[in-house]
């Protein structure tokens, strides 16, 4: 064979390996990434449930909303809050008519109150009992109300009454048992209708479900009596995609033998418009939560998410997150496992999950090897035909 061919055939080697090993990493990323079409709804549109009366184009105030910029890093948003626009005075009066009448009179205030957090949340707490110097109380009935204190309205309602105390309150009247699910979403939406809530029309019904609990009566040894109690979930979305779970929407949790809605929490965050362009597949993401997640746990639902960033304060990110059922000793629970929807590696573990970092969590790293791999075909096929011409010389 003449040098010139020699010379013709190393070129297209080299040129080939070189297609090859920028070509192929294009494809095989393409190939874990999604689009906005394949992008699951994340539940039952609210005009299709029990709650379609609550629906509005109207916003309503408990929604928290903010300013959003882009961080400065790609497919990252920053969230800036308003400043408060009542006083702790007032607002300790607006939590306390949320009170139902018949347990109001029973409570006194924390002197601590009010609490504040990041997302500019007061949190006052009223109890029948005493506030022990560690800050654990030692009650009868307690009653935790939170407000965005952006606009005044109760955002969140948590009671907690001992076993005697409920007896004293149904004192003359019966309890409401629910017998199923349907029931728990008619009476949730006529907790919302008596205290004036409404729905975006760009909300979803996530989740209704059982779990028990142990109810455990006070002062005293707890009984550990465990009960049914029945989970609402409602989330807001902006094209599908619903803010992290302690800010999707509203959370309903109803004793299932007394029928009272122990826990109210309607924290929604309006949400930016956000690029859903090249995010990584469903199913590469589900690949990652399997290198974290326990076999025995059944996957529930797929969300997309822009969850608050594990490293900067008031900075999302998307994430896909999969929403497991847990069976523990009390019963089944839901958590979710996060992945980032961009990267494809995972967020912080959970503590219910197996932990381990992989590097198979990461799709560059995928692309890497493959171009690595087009490198060494390249260079091999230069030492195979630099070979030849030194025998053809």
């Amino acid at each position: 064979m003449h040098k010139r061919e020699f010379s013709a055939t190393l070129v297209l080697i080299i040129v080939t390996s070189m297609i090859c090993g920028f070509t192929v990493p294009l494809l095989v990323n393409s190939a874990t990434r999604t689009n906005s079409a394949v992008i699951p709804e994340p539940g039952v549109e609210i005009p299709n449930t029990v709650f379609a009366s609550l629906s509005t184009d109207e916003i309503d105030s408990a929604i928290i909303i903010g300013n959003w910029s882009e961080s400065g890093l790609t497919g990252r948003y920053h969230l800036d809050l308003p400043n408060p626009s009542i006083t702790e005075e007032e607002g300790k009066i607006i939590a306390l008519t949320f009170v139902d009448d018949d347990l109001r009179a029973f409570l006194d205030e924390d002197p601590e109150n009010p609490k504040t957090n990041r997302m500019n949340e007061w949190r006052y707490v009223f109890f029948n009992g005493t506030r022990l110097e560690n800050g654990i109380y030692d009650y009868e009935a307690y009653v935790c109300i939170t407000l965005n204190s952006m606009t005044g309205r109760v955002i969140g309602c948590y009671e907690v009454l001992s076993k005697e105390f409920l007896a004293l309150l149904y004192s003359g009247r019966s309890y409401c048992p629910l017998k199923n699910e349907t029931e728990a979403q008619y009476m949730g939406r006529d907790y919302l209708l008596e205290h004036n809530y409404t729905l975006p029309y760009n909300t979803y019904l996530l989740d209704t479900r059982i779990e028990m609990f142990h109810y455990e009566s006070a002062p005293g040894e707890p009984e550990n009596v465990t009960r049914p109690m029945y989970i609402i979930e409602l989330g807001i979305a902006r094209n599908r995609v619903l803010p992290g779970r302690m800010h999707q929407g509203l959370l309903i949790q109803i004793d299932g033998v007394t029928g009272r809605v122990f826990r109210f929490e309607y924290r929604a965050l309006q949400l930016p418009e956000v690029s859903l362009a090249n995010l990584v597949s469903i199913s590469t993401a589900r690949t990652v939560a399997h290198e974290y997640v326990l076999n025995d746990n059944k996957e529930r639902a797929v969300y997309l998410r822009l969850v608050h960033s594990f490293w900067v304060q008031l900075d999302y990110e998307l994430a896909w997150a999969f929403a497991y059922e847990l069976n523990l000793s009390s019963g089944v629970s839901v958590e979710e496992f996060y992945v980032n929807a961009r990267s494809g590696t995972s967020f912080y573990p959970e503590p219910l999950f197996s932990g381990g970092i992989s590097l198979g969590s990461n799709p560059f790293i995928g692309i890497v090897l493959v171009l690595f791999a087009s490198t060494i075909v390249g260079v091999t096929g230069y030492s195979v035909t630099m070979k030849k011409i030194r025998r053809g010389s």
